[in-house]
């Protein structure tokens, strides 16, 4: 009888550590997805303004005739628009430094230059970093608590083994 109790004893204790596991994994896959939520949402949201910039490019390029003149101008703006974008890599890059830095530093931006679409570009893409790097560390949070899980459904019965809690 006293072996048929420390069976039952360790069965039970393998289950509760499956139950946290199991806990611990739903927990972490919620976060994840709801993250993942939030980056479809912003990224929805620069769809949207790069739709409204694209459609301000065809207005303006159907401003333009096929005349000699006119075509030479149309390159011209080509290679503005092209330095602009450069221009604006720059821009984004720095704010985008700016703003990590703030948010680290928890200061207030002081040049106030960024306006409109811009700034939503930088603060979409500002989340986007911080989400891809939330779901980075989650995901390896998650992939130790299924090793931990497989771990516990591939060992032995009298074995017992013992485990963190998902998140430490």
């Amino acid at each position: 009888m006293d072996k048929f109790d420390r069976e039952l004893v360790v069965k039970r204790d393998r289950a509760l550590q499956l139950q946290l596991n199991t806990a611990a994994l739903r927990q972490g896959t919620e976060g994840l997805g709801s993250e993942i939520e939030l980056v479809l949402r912003h990224q929805d949201e620069m769809h949207a303004a790069l739709s409204e910039l694209e459609r301000q490019v065809e207005e303006e390029g159907r401003a333009y005739a096929d005349e000699p003149g006119e075509r030479q101008r149309a390159y011209a703006l080509v290679e503005d628009l092209d330095r602009q974008l450069a221009d604006t890599r720059a821009l984004l890059t720095d704010s985008i430094g700016r703003l990590n830095a703030r948010t680290a530093g928890g200061g207030p931006d002081t040049d106030g230059q960024q306006s409109g679409q811009l700034a939503r570009m930088v603060r979409v893409l500002d989340v986007h970093l911080n989400a891809f790097q939330y779901l980075e560390s989650n995901t390896l949070k998650l992939d130790h608590a299924l090793e931990t899980a497989d771990k516990l459904l591939a060992q032995p019965r009298g074995g017992r083994l013992v485990n963190e809690p998902f998140g430490r």
